[in-house]
């Protein structure tokens, strides 16, 4: 049987499966974190990326950074992610991440000073303390 997703191309369909796949992921955030703080990053005043912040009694969690492409590299989360340990240590509590095996950004977590805390097959837990 022939579905209106069917007559569409190979592209059109990636592109709907990756959209629904971040919704679903950001549907489990929210449920999983309902007061984290969702911010626009914004650089020189253009929209370049957002930040979900996670507080709780324990520590705080970066629950996400997303930088548009054209925008990585430029050192944009590597000050965001200081500004999140910045209040991290004026509050004297520890700031938790998690980090995808193989994702670039883990280099950059080592080099401020996260350190790993557990991890799995797809995973690594890592906190930095005050």
């Amino acid at each position: 049987m022939e579905t209106a997703l069917s007559r569409l191309s190979i592209s059109i369909r990636t592109k709907i499966c990756s959209v629904r796949h971040r919704l679903e992921w950001e549907w489990s955030v929210r449920a999983a974190y309902p007061d984290a703080l969702d911010q626009i990053v914004c650089w020189s005043g253009t929209p370049v990326g957002r930040v979900l912040v996670n507080a709780a009694p324990d520590g705080n969690r970066l629950v996400d950074i997303a930088l548009l492409a054209e925008f990585r590299n430029r050192c944009i989360g590597t000050q965001i992610i200081q500004e999140a340990i910045a209040v991290c240590e004026r509050n004297g509590c520890v700031l938790r991440l998690q980090v995808l095996r193989g994702n670039p950004a883990l280099r950059l977590y080592l080099r401020i000073g996260f350190r790993e805390t557990s991890s799995d097959a797809m995973y690594i837990q890592m906190e930095r303390t005050p």
